[in-house]
């Protein structure tokens, strides 16, 4: 990036000043003003592979070039690059259109509907069909699209399942969740020809002020794309239905109490759509500088110490606003983690009378991609600047910034023989008590190293209500409390650097079984979240004693099908799994390098 692509404030915060000494102590004040400069607006929130986020970057980097760390990036430099493509949002030209007798009614995106992540591009002008939920079940006796001619047609399916909201019928409960599917739903349609998929929420389920459009990225799987698909509102849905001289209302409610499909043609009408997502290859860049050892016998070793720098720019992946469009500053997630770790950069790249550079080397990361699936950390883990043997520790910090004073919570005590003792006392000088927990694994990029059996210790100071949203600003952060995180991590770190000998591995509870709701069994895999598009499902970690370890799987198994469920990524893992329950046996085919091979598992109870 040429220098004159930098904002002004960048080399005001960044350049050394002449005669200036390094910290002694973590410096809450300058965390919060590092916290603030990744959070501003005019960073716009720094999506991973954006203009905004390379500035992050090379914020970062100046950071640790300033403090004296070694650039541990690619060819001497300090980024350590990958080619991802990313989902960026709707673009410009999407269209709804109804046509009945030559005449079109057109409606507003944003307003009426709302295209799917899962959607492809194209123009659609078809007749239209209702395909009540777009389920077709028939081991369940279900079948919307029993006898319903909808091959070169747009259908309109409903979200949900029938009969969601009660204990009774084929889709009763943990059951039928897996057919709720937004994605499920538009690989149905896409089988039978469908040529656009329109989803309505449901007046049973979504009426009144639920009638809403959800954000693009949480109405449909982010990996697409299948087929023109868009989200509407249960008010267009009844739009159609009035023209047919039918009610939405009536309909759903005969199929919900009968369970039986009530699938038909709207006659004479028709739909013209245009749907436009933005997806872009775009380059992602880790931040990587390095502080060697000190001790000849032990300067091989590594601990890296992390945090991810990027967030979900305006809100089209991940958001939890109501619309997205706005700028999410991420002050909290992960502003407050990327600025701690830089502190402890400059600490520990230090040395003065009360500090002494460390004896192991220590490896500071700044991760993208950690909102989009972990990429950064994976392909770290993948392609490691110190080898991954000799890395006896990672700590990730990832949401440090909303410390109430009570607790701050330190997972992955479990991953290490030692942990437990080595956590004890920490924070005792700031009479804050440590909550902790055993797991390695977790939604962020520790996940990542804990899946190579490399322990791990994830400091996090809780959830709130401003995650994820446009409103988790630096105001919120407290520069006193942040001084303080950064304290109990240093410590941590110094602990760790002092030992005298690595800690020992530790497998903690199984991964979790997936990220959907409804699952009720655990399978034992660690799904690798930076892979990209394998052709399936690729492990990066097996569970010892686990249904999958039972079974002869192994890390780098790529699952292809799980039982009659053909698997293509996490998605249709999640789904597939939510289809079984304890005790139940599946057969599970694997590729293995250019092998196929086939196994027989039983599933646990997801609590075990």
């Amino acid at each position: 990036m040429r220098a004159t692509q930098l904002p002004a404030v960048f080399f005001l915060l960044v350049l050394p000043v002449a005669g200036q000494e390094g910290p002694e102590k973590p410096d809450g004040d300058r965390i919060l003003e590092d916290v603030r400069f990744l959070a501003s607006d005019s960073l716009r929130g720094r999506l991973s592979g954006t203009e905004d986020e390379k500035i992050a970057g090379h914020y970062i980097a100046r950071t640790f070039e300033e403090a004296g760390l070694v650039p541990a990036g690619d060819a001497g430099g300090w980024f350590q690059s990958f080619e991802r493509r990313i989902y960026e949002g709707p673009g410009p030209g999407n269209r709804l259109e109804i046509v009945r007798g030559g005449k079109r009614a057109a409606f507003e995106l944003g307003e009426d509907f709302q295209v799917l992540a899962l959607s492809s591009k194209g123009e659609v002008e078809a007749g239209l069909a209702f395909a009540g939920y777009g389920i077709s079940a028939p081991d369940k006796g279900y079948d919307d699209y029993a006898g319903l001619d909808v091959a070169g047609k747009a259908v309109l399916v409903l979200r949900g399942t029938p009969s969601d909201r009660s204990n009774e019928g084929p889709f009763a409960g943990h059951d039928g969740l897996a057919y709720a599917s937004l994605r499920r739903k538009v690989e149905a349609a896409k089988e039978r020809g469908v040529a656009a998929v329109l989803v309505a929420n449901d007046p049973h389920a979504h009426s009144g002020e639920a009638d809403r459009l959800l954000a693009p990225a949480l109405s449909g799987d982010v990996p697409g794309p299948i087929l023109p698909a868009v989200h509407v509102t249960g008010g267009f849905a009844e739009i159609l239905f009035s023209s047919a001289g039918r009610s939405l209302a009536e309909t759903q409610k005969k199929i919900d109490e009968g369970t039986s499909p009530d699938s038909f043609v709207f006659d004479g009408l028709s739909v013209s759509l245009a749907t436009d997502v933005r997806w872009k290859e775009r380059t992602l860049s880790n931040v990587l500088g390095l502080v060697e050892g000190t001790d000849p016998a032990l300067a091989g070793e590594t601990i890296v110490v992390g945090a991810h720098y990027d967030h979900l720019g305006l809100g089209y992946v991940g958001s939890l606003e109501a619309a997205p469009g706005a700028v999410h500053n991420g002050a909290d997630d992960n502003a407050s983690g990327t600025a701690v770790m830089m502190e402890l950069a400059r600490l520990f790249a230090r040395s003065s009378p009360r500090l002494s550079r460390p004896r192991r080397s220590i490896l500071f990361a700044a991760f993208t991609g950690e909102e989009l699936g972990l990429f950064g950390s994976g392909f770290y883990a993948e392609h490691p600047v110190r080898p991954l043997d000799s890395t006896i520790a990672m700590a990730n910090l990832d949401m440090v910034g909303r410390f109430d004073g009570k607790s701050l919570q330190i997972s992955g005590v479990g991953t290490a023989e030692e942990f437990e003792a080595l956590v004890d006392g920490l924070g005792r000088d700031f009479r804050i008590e440590i909550a902790k927990g055993e797991s390695g694994y977790g939604p962020s990029d520790h996940t990542s190293f804990y899946a190579r059996k490399v322990p791990v210790l994830f400091f996090f100071t809780g959830s709130h209500s401003d995650y994820h949203k446009a409103s988790d600003d630096a105001d919120r952060l407290d520069a006193r409390r942040l001084g303080e995180v950064a304290g109990i991590v240093e410590e941590a770190v110094r602990r760790l650097d002092s030992a005298q000998n690595r800690p020992t591995y530790r497998e903690t509870a199984p991964p979790p079984a997936a990220s959907g709701r409804g699952v009720r069994v655990r399978f034992g895999v660690l799904p690798d979240y930076s892979a990209g598009d394998v052709g399936g499902l690729r492990i990066t970690g097996v569970s010892a004693g686990g249904p999958a370890a039972r079974a002869g799987l192994l890390a780098g198994d790529v699952i292809v099908r799980f039982g009659r469920f053909k698997i293509g990524s996490i998605y249709d893992y999640t789904e597939a799994l939510g289809s079984f329950g304890p005790g139940d046996e599946v057969e599970v085919e694997v590729r293995r390098g250019s092998e196929e091979k086939t196994f027989r598992a039983t599933l646990e109870g997801a609590g075990r």
